[in-house]
């Protein structure tokens, strides 16, 4: 009884510490994958949020004259000093399909190597997917 005891625990302890490794793999590298294939997006309004559910930091664009519609640009070179939650920007880079789905309706990703970003200074950007 004991040996069964102590090889259960063992096998345990072996099972959290592989679940901790991948955890912190995970958290380490960039959830998204470039591909041939990218929309070019430009001077797009968003405003930047760490999302926890993809563990990266996310500019949400809300798509005008809708409700509810939103696309997040998960981007893995966002520069530090941009790394707030709530700053309004003004970005542009190369968008990217992305495998993540929302668990909110009217929300959808893409994957985004941002170009240049900005904060925002006024109200004079222009929305533009291409």
């Amino acid at each position: 009884m004991k040996i069964k005891l102590l090889l259960i625990a063992l096998f345990l302890s072996i099972g959290i510490v592989g679940c901790d490794d991948k955890e912190d793999s995970k958290e380490s590298s960039c959830p998204c994958e470039k591909s041939e294939e990218y929309k070019e997006v430009k001077n797009i309004k968003g405003i930047v949020y760490y999302n926890e559910q993809v563990k990266e930091w996310n500019i949400v664009y809300e798509v005008p004259n809708t409700y509810d519609s939103a696309i997040a640009f998960i981007s893995c070179n966002i520069p530090e000093h941009f790394k707030q939650n709530g700053i309004r920007v003004v970005f542009s880079g190369k968008a990217y399909s992305s495998s993540f789905k929302s668990p909110v309706g009217g929300k959808s990703y893409m994957c985004l190597e941002v170009s240049s970003i900005i904060p925002i200074r006024g109200d004079k950007s222009v929305n533009t997917l291409k």
